[in-house]
């Protein structure tokens, strides 16, 4: 399967996912204005972000019966989720409503949420997710460069 994201004639993003045998199934979390799905794992298992009617962003997770279970960081306005591994955790960034700063995330597959920021940094964000739960991206150090990390478990 693979997941992905599309828009319609009215210019509405949706996400979607596609079996082996071409079938198209399209999703959108209750209440949302735009779905992007990012991420899908073995277990055709779905992560991404979507969109509500006062501009905030929220992560979700849907499972392959189509379940979908949206989530937050705590303190977040903005939550992008963008890579999942095999076992259901998610990774990706959320951004703080009050000063902006991006920090990274974690997300186990039972909800748990643990936010990580590489020291020194004025942003992080999680892009890939192995099945040991090393994450990968890079974050802005304090020239505004950009960095490379990895973080295990």
């Amino acid at each position: 399967m693979i997941s992905g994201y599309y828009s319609d004639t009215g210019g509405v993003v949706h996400g979607f996912v596609r079996a082996a045998d071409g079938t198209i199934t399209s999703f959108d979390p209750s209440g949302s204005l735009g779905t992007y799905a990012f991420g899908i794992n073995d277990k055709s298992v779905v992560t991404g972000d979507w969109q509500d009617s006062k501009g905030n962003q929220h992560g979700f997770w849907r499972a392959a019966d189509g379940t979908i279970t949206s989530f937050d960081a705590t303190g977040a306005h903005i939550t992008f989720s963008v890579s999942i591994n095999s076992k259901g955790t998610a990774t990706g960034s959320w951004r703080e409503a009050s000063s902006g700063t991006q920090h990274g995330f974690v997300r186990a597959a039972k909800g748990t949420i643990r936010s990580f920021d590489v020291p020194g940094s004025t942003g992080t964000a999680g892009n890939s997710i192995n099945d040991k739960d090393a994450i990968t991206r890079s974050y802005t150090g304090k020239k505004r460069t950009y960095q490379g990390f990895v973080l295990s478990r």
